[in-house]
């Protein structure tokens, strides 16, 4: 069997990108007809399926196109959540037009497309080999905001030299970068600087 080049994994995730922004353009048209013409969910539905479609074949050539197990198992467990996101949110569009003064249809409607939204994203983070969760994104995101609000502003030291503390700035994210290289999330430490940060 031939191993599959860069050059067809390139063409397949470039396909796949293009598959997931049909199918998000295709999931707002769905939400905003929901809302605005309920009358019209059929074709905006229609027009939703024929895109996830696409999404599944882009995926499986994705999946076809590399070697890497854990991209195969990223890419197709992705676009199952992918198919399974797309059926909540034409369900929830169908119960929005069987109700439409129901605040918790337009709410679940809502859920419902960001789920969908949240899944594709996740689809073209494992196509691209990494890993992208919604949760964990989250997650990092809430412990970013609470040690943001846990940073006080110091005075700087006497003789504090800005230029010293953009080289001590890089050094660490150059040591944190090699950490990562590594895998093993042990960064090197520098030598103190002159600020003594």
């Amino acid at each position: 069997m031939l191993e599959p080049t860069n050059n067809q994994l390139d063409k397949a995730v470039q396909k796949l990108n293009a598959a997931t922004n049909s199918l998000n353009s295709a999931a707002g048209e769905l939400r905003d007809t929901a809302v605005n013409k309920p009358d019209r969910i059929g074709p905006a539905s229609r027009g939703v399926g024929t895109a996830v479609h696409g999404v599944a074949e882009a995926a499986k050539a994705v999946a076809y196109s590399t070697g890497d197990k854990t991209v195969q198992t990223g890419v197709l467990a992705g676009a199952k959540t992918v198919g399974i996101r797309t059926k909540d949110q034409i369900d929830a569009a169908r119960a929005r037009m069987l109700n439409p003064d129901d605040p918790t249809s337009q709410h679940n409607l809502e859920a419902a497309t960001q789920a969908l939204r949240d899944a594709l994203a996740a689809l073209l983070a494992a196509s691209q080999g990494t890993d992208m969760s919604s949760k964990e994104c989250d997650d990092a995101i809430a412990v970013i905001q609470n040690e943001a609000e846990n940073i006080n502003p110091a005075a700087p030291h006497p003789g504090y030299d800005w230029g010293t503390a953009a080289e001590d700035i890089n050094t660490r994210a150059n040591g944190l970068s090699a950490s990562l290289a590594r895998g093993d999330g042990r960064e090197e430490q520098p030598e103190e600087s002159a600020c003594g940060c």
